[in-house]
């Protein structure tokens, strides 16, 4: 009669383990999956920021540029060394046209993921070059901005440091 208790309790218990032994796996497999898309999503954010960044950089080399190569001949040849409206459009369309040319697939598609319109986003960031690097004692004229007394304030760019540690956007 022990022996017949005892089977019973064997299978018993084994049953018992079997099943905890597979919710156990079932909640290790639920967790690895929210995991594994944790780090999938954290991944990808610091690759669009890291795009993202690489873009702003190659704005501000265009502007730079751009005013090495196009504005201070456009400026020499003037009798008052000034630039016509004209003339900052030309140089703004031929500036975004050299960022465009530039940037990569990955460029242009994390910007349109984050702001939407590349050109709005190419826009504002060439202003803003043009502004840091006017404050930083070039002369670099306004490329787009109208003369008016008031003003235009640009969208900032996002300055970082090669070594700075990618995180994740703000919002």
């Amino acid at each position: 009669m022990t022996e017949q208790v005892m089977a019973q309790l064997t299978t018993a218990l084994a049953t018992i383990l079997i099943a905890l032994l597979g919710l156990l796996t079932a909640y290790v497999r639920k967790y690895l999956a929210e995991k594994t898309a944790s780090l999938k999503a954290d991944a990808k954010i610091t690759e669009m920021d890291y795009f993202l960044r690489k873009g702003i950089d190659l704005i501000d080399t265009v502007v730079k540029a751009t005013n090495q190569s196009l504005v201070d001949g456009i400026k020499a040849a003037s009798a008052d060394g000034k630039i016509t409206e004209e003339e900052a459009k030309a140089i703004f369309n031929t500036t975004k046209d050299n960022v465009m040319a530039s940037m990569t697939p990955q460029i242009k598609q994390s910007i349109e993921s984050v702001y939407g319109d590349i050109n709005n986003f190419i826009q504002q960031q060439i202003e803003a070059c043009v502004r840091e690097n006017r404050l930083d004692g070039s002369q670099i004229p306004s490329l787009t901005a109208p003369k008016t007394e008031a003003p235009v304030e640009p969208a900032p760019a996002v300055p970082y440091e090669d070594n700075q540690e990618l995180q994740a956007p703000p919002y």
